[in-house]
């Protein structure tokens, strides 16, 4: 009896699976059926022209309980992209069957010819898909934009880059000594992997509030995470600045340095004259750190410098002023988080001693880590010789050094608009205070004049009284 069941249930489970096998096995007639696919439409953002796009992986799917013959897949125009489907490229591929509940990939690139306009423009193209007496059709589209290329360029003259024209940094662009690099309002540098700028003589940025000097990786495609990732907000993109020993006189105004292996790396100088002065800047999400100083003279003034691998600020050696700033780090990526706290202080660099200040004023050092500065410095360098006033530190100790924190809030979060939101999905990271925030109205206002007005350029004692860090509160 029990072997006559197994038999009966066996037979019903074959009938079963061979019905179903059938079923999906006919090919569809439905003119009804719709494929669909990973985006509704495919779009690359800006894209420079004569150079290919990353490649756009998209998926079709046939949710149908029958297979499907695709009698065409054909690129509209073909002008400007190019597709390979299943392992065929080309702009027509016909008699693609897709079977029931299955899927296809489709590798979809954009190639941009150059014209004669200094603003992006937009190519547009379809892929239409022909089957069952209809056609569906995927939107193609495509930001462009004409760039100037650099290929191992060597500025060896007083030269000026404006916004005409973003510049592309194919491997490296090297500042010689006796030369100064300017680039004004608005000018873009766009570094492909690996890319380094080098600066022997002096590099001069003079953004606006409203048009900054922007210095960074070259693609804006996403990377195939989930959720997909900009590359522009990915670390790790181009090399870095580096500042040679030869080179003083440089200025970062209104201008946004992101995404490299390093941002700043300052060569042993001297502390005597100005090496590097920072204001009114963003420098952010670098591999390593975001400024990296061996003996030399930097001011960074109204900027905010955050997420590193590493630290934000590493100081071997120097004098350092730092006014108005906000240095934080939420850094953390699939491939690795930090692993440093924000501040390094060390008047040690090999085996040297070296001469060491760090004066640090209405500014907030705060991140996730329980202590956010590491002190390796030598017994004969001691307070007064670097000191913190009226700023926010994140700092674990037992007993407090007024010597060292004068007028300070240990250990007390900021309230930034960040951390009430936490959204690391698509890192929009806000370091805005939010309205709970101690930091409202605890700045050293005998300090603040030196930047009067915030990053976001609104003035700061419309009360009498300033915020500490790079941003106002404002209501």
């Amino acid at each position: 009896m029990i072997r006559t069941i197994f038999k009966i249930l066996a037979s019903v489970i074959l009938l079963t699976l061979t019905l179903v096998s059938c079923e999906e096995d006919k090919i569809s007639t439905d003119t009804s059926l719709q494929l669909k696919f990973s985006s509704d439409t495919v779009r690359f953002d800006t894209i420079f022209t004569e150079q290919g796009s990353a490649t756009y992986k998209l998926k079709v799917y046939n949710t149908s309980k029958n297979k499907v013959l695709i009698d065409k897949i054909a690129l509209n125009n073909a002008e400007n992209f190019k597709m390979s489907v299943s392992g065929i490229s080309a702009d027509v591929v016909n008699n693609t069957y897709l079977n029931a509940n299955d899927s296809l990939m489709i590798f979809i690139q954009v190639y941009i010819n150059p014209n004669d306009d200094n603003t992006p423009f937009v190519v547009r193209d379809s892929i239409d898909f022909f089957f069952n007496n209809h056609t569906q059709v995927l939107q193609l589209e495509a930001y462009g934009r004409n760039v100037k290329r650099f290929k191992n360029k060597t500025i060896d003259a007083d030269t000026t880059i404006t916004s005409e024209l973003p510049i592309l940094i194919q491997d490296s662009l090297k500042v010689m000594e006796g030369a100064t690099l300017t680039l004004t309002s608005g000018a873009r540098l766009y570094c492909q992997k690996g890319a380094v700028i080098y600066v022997a003589g002096t590099l001069v940025c003079h953004g606006e509030q409203d048009a900054m000097v922007e210095i960074r990786g070259d693609r804006d495609d996403f990377m195939n995470t989930v959720p997909p990732l900009s590359y522009d907000q990915a670390s790790g993109q181009w090399g870095g600045i580096r500042i040679a020993s030869s080179s003083f006189g440089n200025v970062l105004n209104h201008t946004d340095v992101r995404n490299a292996d390093f941002g700043i790396v300052i060569d042993s100088t001297s502390a005597e004259n100005t090496t590097l002065t920072v204001k009114n800047s963003i420098i952010r999400n670098m591999l390593y750190n975001v400024i990296h100083s061996v003996n030399a003279k930097v001011e960074i003034h109204n900027s905010l410098l955050y997420n590193a691998g590493e630290n934000i600020l590493r100081i071997e050696g120097g004098d350092y002023k730092v006014i108005h700033t906000t240095l934080t780090n939420n850094y953390a990526f699939s491939w690795g988080g930090r692993t440093q706290p924000i501040l390094y202080y060390s008047n040690k660099y090999k085996d040297y001693i070296l001469e060491f200040k760090a004066e640090m004023y209405n500014s907030i050092v705060h991140g996730n880590y329980t202590s956010e500065i590491d002190y390796q410095l030598d017994t004969l360098t001691i307070a007064p010789a670097y000191f913190f006033k009226n700023c926010i530190v994140k700092q674990y100790m037992k007993t407090v050094d007024s010597n060292i924190y004068r007028d300070c809030l240990i250990n007390s979060s900021p309230k930034f608009v960040y951390e009430e939101i936490k959204d690391d999905t698509y890192r929009q990271y806000d370091y805005h205070l939010t309205s709970s925030s101690p930091a409202i109205g605890k700045a050293d206002a005998s300090i603040t004049p030196i930047t009067p007005k915030d990053l976001d350029g609104n003035e700061r004692m419309q009360n009498g009284t300033a915020d500490i860090g790079c941003y106002e509160y404002i209501q």
